[in-house]
């Protein structure tokens, strides 16, 4: 049997409009998301005694049973005959609580994964739905690129990508959002448009749970970038069109955070090496 090392991208919402919220308490929305080259990695490696481990580099405090790549590996062995087993190593590049959809993607790289590695003949359909059992944004991740993701942002709808988008700069803050305390205080607050080239509704409740964010919001308009908010935040993208080092110097000297200069990709995950397991 071979292990897998596979590439699992982060996501940016180019643009978030919230229509409501469903009877289940969920909320529908109208986005439109984009892959990029930011990513964690992840190494699957078959057991025989069928039991599923992980191991995270470095630690970033969520338990084993929260981690979405481990519910994601168990989720599937509820739902198949056999019961793979697999020790998953996650490398984690991709900011954690940032709204850059970094826990979806493992999830869809472990289902993905184990699916080849274990010849179980799934269909991208059929791991979509297992996906979306495990969160709205992890669907997306077997198609990548761009996409109109509407529904809870499960129902997603193919794009061809845009020669326009070239780079993108994140500004990471040095806290994390968590998705559904931005939701309950979106939930409570009086509607407010803000002035950005890529509208997102729930950047008033990041604002209001985390007003330092203002500060990025400002450093934004002056430089003079198109800019959004991703997801629930707290991660401000800018779009430019070369690798703007100077913006990334600015971005690290004023706002101390970090910074990450990304291109797009047309993968939410892709296996980019097989190996024989010891």
């Amino acid at each position: 049997m071979r292990s897998l090392r596979i590439r699992a991208y982060a996501k940016i919402n180019l643009g978030l409009r919230v229509l409501g919220k469903r009877p289940d308490g969920l909320h529908e929305i109208d986005t439109l998301l984009q892959s990029i080259d930011l990513a964690d990695e992840l190494v699957l490696v078959p057991r025989s005694d069928g039991k599923v481990t992980l191991m995270t580099e470095p630690d970033f405090g969520i338990s084993t049973e929260e981690n979405l790549a481990s519910r994601a590996a168990h989720l599937l062995r509820e739902r198949v005959g056999c019961k793979p087993g697999v020790n998953i190593h996650l490398s984690k590049k991709i900011p954690v609580g940032a709204g850059l959809g970094g826990g979806s993607s493992d999830a869809a790289a472990v289902l993905g994964g184990l699916n080849q590695l274990f010849n179980l003949r799934l269909s991208k359909d059929e791991l979509k739905t297992l996906g979306a059992e495990l969160g709205s944004d992890v669907p997306f991740f077997f198609e990548g690129g761009r996409c109109r993701a509407t529904g809870r942002g499960e129902l997603l709808q193919e794009l061809l990508p845009d020669g326009m988008l070239k780079f993108v700069v994140l500004l990471v803050p040095p806290f994390s959002l968590r998705t559904r305390e931005v939701y309950e205080a979106f939930d409570h607050l009086t509607p407010c448009a803000l002035n950005s080239p890529f509208h997102n509704d729930l950047e008033v409740a990041a604002l209001e749970l985390r007003p330092e964010l203002g500060e990025y919001r400002a450093f934004l308009e002056r430089v003079s970038v198109p800019f959004g908010l991703s997801g629930s935040g707290p991660t401000y993208y800018a779009l430019v069109e070369a690798d703007d080092e100077q913006i990334v110097q600015q971005a690290q000297a004023i706002l101390r955070c970090k910074v990450y200069s990304c291109r797009p990709v047309f993968l939410g995950h892709e296996i980019v090496g097989s190996f024989k397991a010891s």
